[in-house]
């Protein structure tokens, strides 16, 4: 039986507005289950969470649906599944008589999938009256009486792999899907950056470019990413209105970024209705959703960012302070383009594509460019050598440490709601260590020192960079 996720609009009443969620398409049509369940999460999960769980539920009915006559007690079935998903489903000779060739998962996604089925079979068995089920007697032999048993053995069960209840273990760890392999702890490392290499990619980078307004628009991003710790989808949420002149640094710019949805609408707006949030106002005056609503090319997450007041934004903080002075400097420049440009958005960042002139960049396009750069200064776009846009944030994170910023401190730099989280950022990368190992040696104890703004940061300031 086939399985095939497709893109669904879902329209509820008679309003104008849907939603736009994934699905799963099996030979008896759309498993409507799934799309209830997406529904009643619409507005409290992200776009990736909805497709991740559209793809283990996806998987999981294929392992079923190709093992339908091997597990006459059903609750077999499940421990089987959660072993294939860590061993995969091929034989030594190369054969799989169940046509799923799954290679081994990571133990880290295993988990990601089982808990996304986990949550949907308690959601199923909750909400669609299954606990009735009794696999003793009735006869699970179609793919839907399996998946309902599914649900039903995960909330009456301790958990899939059958482990004994334990007195004084809360309920809801008590109907754990299975007993989840420990992870190996791998050091992340949080490769940042290479600070030594950044004004170099800077310039001839992702400044030299034939179209300058390309080339200022890409450099202000970076400049947020990189002086201001920004995620990429962070900076490209971002609005006009939302840039200010500092009132304490004359020659650099204060930026808040607004939740795309929460945040207050700019210019003390107002609707109709009294709604001061920017999803009202997105929709009122240009017919248009969030980005973190919309779908397709145009979507720009925004992960778990901590506002800071009732205004749902948080402020940027440059460090060092000269990369608001050129922010300030290419953002005047850039504003004299954006004069000249169709827009019918509150947007900064647009597209100079002809076929796109004046609407919203996209993450993807921004990529294109990012890994265009890095090759034109010689290199191969990597994560795992610091050669990506997340790189910046961690290059950030990197230098607030080493300057001995507290920790408390850096969590709001960061806008992070757990200070835990800014440990893959600030822990020791395995080039620092081998440094300070190599200075142990030589028994140099000497401190780093900030290095001030160099001759080639200062010319760059000097010049504007670009030619206006």
């Amino acid at each position: 039986m086939d399985f095939v996720q497709i893109k669904l609009k879902v329209i509820t009443d008679n309003s104008g507005d849907s939603y736009h969620i994934p699905a799963l398409l099996t030979s008896n049509g759309i498993y409507i289950p799934l799309v209830d369940y997406l529904l009643k999460n619409y507005h409290v999960r992200s776009r990736s969470w909805c497709f991740k769980a559209v793809f283990s539920i996806r998987i999981f009915m294929q392992y079923v649906s190709a093992n339908l006559d091997c597990f006459e007690n059903s609750h077999v079935l499940l421990q089987n599944f959660s072993q294939r998903l860590r061993s995969g489903t091929i034989s030594e000779d190369g054969e799989d008589p169940s046509n799923l060739f799954w290679l081994p998962r990571r133990t880290i996604n295993v988990n990601v999938i089982l808990s996304h089925i986990s949550n949907f079979s308690d959601w199923l068995a909750d909400s669609q009256g299954i606990n009735a089920i009794n696999p003793r007697t009735d006869k699970l032999d179609t793919l839907e009486r399996r998946i309902a048993f599914a649900a039903w053995y995960n909330k009456n069960q301790s958990q899939f792999l059958g482990h004994l209840k334990t007195e004084g273990i809360a309920t809801l760890k008590q109907r754990k899907l299975i007993q989840h392999r420990q992870l190996v702890k791998a050091n992340n490392n949080a490769i940042s950056f290479d600070e030594t290499l950044f004004q170099k990619f800077f310039r001839d980078g992702m400044g030299n470019r034939n179209d300058t307004r390309v080339a200022i628009r890409d450099c202000l991003i970076i400049l947020l990413m990189h002086g201001a710790g920004v995620r990429i989808s962070e900076a490209m949420n971002l609005w006009l209105t939302d840039v200010y002149q500092d009132p304490k640094d004359e020659n650099s710019v204060l930026i808040k970024l607004y939740h795309p949805e929460l945040g207050r609408a700019p210019n003390g707006w107002k609707s109709p209705n009294g709604d001061t949030h920017r999803a009202a106002y997105l929709k009122y005056k240009y017919n248009l959703t969030p980005r973190n609503r919309q779908y397709g090319s145009a979507f720009l997450g925004w992960k778990g960012v901590t506002v800071e007041n009732k205004d749902n934004y948080i402020q940027l903080h440059w460090h060092p302070s000269f990369y608001g002075h050129l922010f300030k400097k290419l953002w005047m420049m850039y504003l004299k383009h954006l004069l000249i440009t169709p827009r019918n958005h509150p947007y900064a960042f647009v597209s100079f594509s002809k076929s796109s002139l004046g609407e919203p960049y996209t993450i993807n396009a921004f990529n294109d460019n990012y890994r265009a750069a890095i090759k034109r200064i010689g290199l191969e776009p990597s994560k795992q050598d610091g050669l990506s846009p997340h790189a910046h944030r961690h290059a950030y994170a990197r230098r607030l440490a080493d300057k001995n910023i507290e920790p408390i401190f850096i969590k709001s730099a960061l806008h992070h709601s757990d200070i835990s989280s800014q440990i893959v950022y600030t822990s020791p990368g395995e080039q620092q260590i081998s440094d300070l190992l190599s200075e142990a040696s030589k028994n140099l104890d000497q401190e780093n020192k900030d290095r001030s703004v160099n001759d080639g940061w200062k010319s760059i300031l000097d010049s504007g960079f670009f030619d206006d």
